[in-house]
């Protein structure tokens, strides 16, 4: 498809999932009473809107359901990056530091998790995204290049960007084989499921893009939004 970018006014990442009905805007108070760090990550059970699992700066992460927070079996490391599957119901997924176990996978809503990090050990993993249209293809960003896997989550291999810092990941909802990651320099597409890459935006004022998403009532956009710049982009 041809490719557009539209400048819009600054707005929260949360302002702006909620602004189209994304069910992750949801908030989660009171945190601090579970876990005294900050959060880092959040992700709601489709199938459970009321559970929400929340990734910490520091103690791993927390969980919400029947409204109260408690600690799940990973109370230690920064967790960046948390996902349901969209696929399996019951499983999910986080991305952290390697004191966080890189990436682990949840098959009880989050409340225990193992590691399940095969070509991944010792990065840090700041991002996570899955195929809606092929649950199968999963993105990792990572502080060392973009990681793909085919089979699930089973195994990961370096698709692109080695060495750089990847914050910001998607997949697009109904073509699996169209991908974009954002580092601190530029926002990459693929739209061959990651065999080649090319740089379709870049940076502003020196500043990247910390975050991505592409909601389902907008079929072809996806939003990207930085914390410095100001900026969202739109890719269609």
């Amino acid at each position: 498809g041809s490719i557009s970018w539209e400048s819009l006014p600054y707005r929260e990442p949360q302002r702006l999932q909620e602004a189209f009905g994304d069910a992750r805007a949801e908030k989660a108070p009171a945190l601090n009473a579970a876990a005294p760090s900050p959060a880092l990550s959040l992700a709601v059970d489709p199938s459970s809107p009321g559970l929400m699992l929340a990734g910490t700066s520091g103690k791993g992460v927390i969980r919400r359901d029947a409204g109260s927070w408690n600690a799940t079996s990973l109370t230690t490391g920064a967790v960046y990056a948390l996902l349901f599957d969209s696929a399996v119901p019951g499983r999910a997924w986080l991305g952290g530091s390697p004191a966080a176990g890189t990436l682990q996978v949840s098959l009880d809503q989050g409340l225990h998790w193992a590691p399940a990090a095969s070509g991944l050990a010792g990065r840090s993993v700041y991002a996570l995204s899955q195929g809606t249209s092929q649950p199968h293809v999963l993105l990792a960003g990572t502080d060392s290049g973009l990681y793909l896997s085919h089979d699930g989550g089973v195994t990961w291999t370096l698709s692109a960007l080695a060495g750089q810092d990847v914050r910001a990941v998607a997949v697009h909802p109904q073509d699996a084989g169209r991908l974009v990651a954002a580092t601190s320099t530029a926002i990459y597409l693929s739209q061959n499921g990651g065999a080649s890459w090319e740089v379709t935006e870049p940076g502003h004022n020196g500043y990247g893009y910390t975050g991505v998403f592409a909601p389902q009532n907008k079929p072809g956009y996806f939003y990207f939004y930085s914390r410095y710049n100001g900026i969202v982009q739109i890719y269609r």
